[in-house]
């Protein structure tokens, strides 16, 4: 993904209740930020592949397939393995926020959650996500210049060698 000021970030809420969607849904908006949402995991992980977001808002507790397996099946899957998750979950306890990093959530807020820290929460994710991507980027060209200069070395030396010899000639 090429992240640039003028993008719109995408954000994908998972959420089985309808009335946090709409919460959700409206204020982030306003933000700016283009939304789709799923109202279980199964249809999360569908809409995942195709709406390709920035970010994921995840509820935990849901029907057919809960939060934790999707967050599993997100961070094991290549392809969307660098979009950071935001757990979103009724769940306070200490060993639940434990069990949701370790399965590879970048972020955990319980609800009722305050709306102001779970917006700068995001955007912090959303910074480390661009940041990140700016590095690779940065890694792969300076990659690409070693090859090239490598490449440009080996194709000298015979085309010297060449020259001389034909200049003999």
């Amino acid at each position: 993904k090429i992240f640039t000021m003028t993008k719109q970030q995408k954000i994908l809420i998972i959420e089985d209740n309808a009335d946090t969607v709409e919460l959700l849904t409206k204020r982030f908006k306003a933000e700016g930020y283009s939304i789709d949402t799923a109202f279980d995991g199964e249809q999360g992980l569908q809409k995942t592949a195709e709406f390709d977001p920035d970010l994921i808002g995840l509820d935990v507790m849901m029907q057919k397939l809960d939060g934790c397996e999707v967050c599993i099946r997100l961070k094991e899957d290549v392809r969307t393995k660098s979009i950071p998750i935001t757990s979103l979950t009724a769940k306070s306890e200490i060993p639940d926020k434990i069990k949701g990093l370790e399965i590879g959530a970048d972020d955990y807020m319980t609800k009722p959650f305050n709306y102001k820290e779970l917006s700068a929460r995001i955007k912090s994710l959303l910074a480390k996500s661009e940041d990140s991507y700016r590095l690779a980027e940065e890694e792969k060209t300076e990659a690409l210049d070693h090859i090239v200069d490598e490449i440009s070395h080996e194709i000298r030396n015979p085309l010297v060698a060449i020259g001389g010899f034909a200049r003999r000639i």
